[in-house]
């Protein structure tokens, strides 16, 4: 079941999200002006942005339920401990995410430079709002976020914390999918009532849960269908069903009925995944899709720098706006690209080799199945 982690459809949509969000910061400084004020050349490009930031961040959200169920399934199967899964989880997010921080300052500053602007710009308007950003909490305490996709780790790492508080109080000998019935309840109960004033960063975080669960969802129904047990994995399939039938009809939530509608997708075309991953364009996107974590942290303060330069001598109606964003998403992967290589990889490499479990008072090398 480890090839589930790895299948050529996951991966390629890791790289479809990457680019939704790279593109919708890309356009979506000149979002507010009317679409006919673009060159004709621009505004299909313009049109499909609009929409893009919601779906990279959905598939973002389904991504992130699917890669947690098939980790926690590795470390339930294992026995790990009960603080295994938070020690690697946040050890996977924070230590990356700050470097992209620093990065981001970095970036900043430069511009500064250039901009004739204070350092003090360049940074957090406030101790508080510097540390309520780096520990991801900036949602809680009110503060602005300072790298542009913040939110949505933030709401990751909350997840993360739900989920590995659950598995610290879990039951031994308790199958994982079981652990998915009270989550598949609160994703239904989720499109009819909230604990939360509508607006709140936690009302925020109930409505995103379903699309956690979808992601879950997918992994269990593919992970009964590979040992064997077609009857539970499409009753799992019918689980997600659930949710999109909710979404559309109690909530009116187009969004998540349609990654309902993927989810059962990425279920059903798992027998056509070798000849996927045959595909070039399915290459391409597997490439984006394994630097994925760099990208949606790096792009922000690149493709800003980029376009904002070209402000300075481009009208919105220009053809060349079309170049424009073509050099802006160009540099941000290929910055994203040097920050995997260069920061990403090298701290997972470290997380991987620092992981151990105890036995019989020794230590031993983490078991293959648990590895991220």
């Amino acid at each position: 079941m480890n090839d589930l982690r790895r299948l050529n459809s996951i991966n390629a949509l890791r790289g479809v999200s990457a680019l939704c969000i790279v593109l919708f910061h890309s356009v979506g400084i000149h979002l507010n002006e009317d679409l006919e004020n673009f060159h004709p050349t621009m505004r299909p490009l313009v049109f499909v942005a609009s929409y893009s930031w919601m779906l990279g961040s959905s598939f973002l959200f389904v991504l992130s339920g699917y890669g947690i169920s098939s980790y926690l399934n590795g470390l339930v199967r294992s026995g790990a401990p009960r603080t295994e899964f938070l020690r690697m989880r946040l050890g996977r997010i924070f230590p990356v995410y700050w470097a992209a921080f620093a990065v981001a300052i970095a970036v900043n500053f430069g511009a500064g430079i250039f901009n004739s602007t204070p350092l003090r710009e360049s940074l957090p308007p406030s101790w508080s709002s510097l540390l309520a950003n780096l520990f991801l909490v900036h949602g809680i305490t009110g503060h602005g976020t300072y790298l542009l996709v913040a939110w949505a780790f933030a709401y990751i790492v909350y997840f993360y914390l739900l989920v590995g508080l659950v598995y610290s109080i879990r039951i031994r000998g308790l199958p994982f999918p079981f652990y998915l019935i009270p989550a598949l309840a609160a994703a239904v109960i989720s499109f009819f009532w909230s604990p939360a004033a509508g607006g709140s960063i936690w009302d925020s975080f109930w409505v995103t849960w379903p699309k956690f669960c979808i992601g879950a969802l997918v992994y269990c129904g593919l992970m009964e269908n590979s040992s064997g047990r077609p009857a539970l994995a499409w009753t799992w399939v019918g689980a997600i069903a659930l949710i999109g039938l909710c979404a559309h009809f109690g909530a009116g939530d187009f969004y998540t009925g349609f990654l309902a509608a993927l989810g059962i997708m990425l279920f059903a075309i798992r027998p056509l995944d070798a000849r996927l991953g045959r595909l070039p364009v399915v290459g391409v996107l597997q490439v984006i899709g394994l630097m994925s974590m760099s990208i949606f942290l790096i792009h922000g303060p690149i493709v800003q720098k980029v376009v904002n330069l070209a402000d300075r001598w481009l009208d919105v109606s220009s053809p060349w706006h079309l170049l424009v964003q073509g050099v802006s998403i160009g540099a941000a992967l290929a910055v994203s690209y040097l920050f995997f290589k260069g920061v990403e990889q090298p701290l997972n490499d470290l997380r991987r080799n620092r992981r151990w479990t105890t036995s019989g008072g020794g230590l031993t090398p983490p078991a293959p199945s648990l590895t991220t």
